[in-house]
């Protein structure tokens, strides 16, 4: 992750007391950077997050699996409310 680049791997706390490692999984270069601090290996993250699915299994070897989950949303209720969003910006640039 940017402004990370360089630094040993460590936790952060934010405001609301939740935890979070000093890499960003959610871009190619992030996991990278996972990669060659050893993010799952050092046994200090619980869980985590990428929209990068292959780049990200690179994180896991036989010692620490990976575990994969997927959130949905039901269909309607994402037509709904891209109907109702998509009709507010068509009401806001008039």
């Amino acid at each position: 992750g940017a402004g990370h680049d360089g630094e040993p791997l460590a936790l952060f706390a934010s405001p609301w007391g939740t935890r979070f490692p000093n890499v960003d999984t959610t871009t190619i270069a992030g996991i990278n950077r996972a990669n060659q601090l050893h993010l799952v290996q050092s046994g200090i993250v619980g869980m985590v997050y990428s929209p990068h699915l292959y780049a990200g299994a690179s994180l896991f070897n036989q010692a620490q699996t990976g575990r994969m989950f997927t959130m949905l949303r039901h269909p309607v209720d994402r037509l709904v409310s891209l109907y109702f969003s998509e009709t507010r910006k068509e009401g806001s640039s008039s």
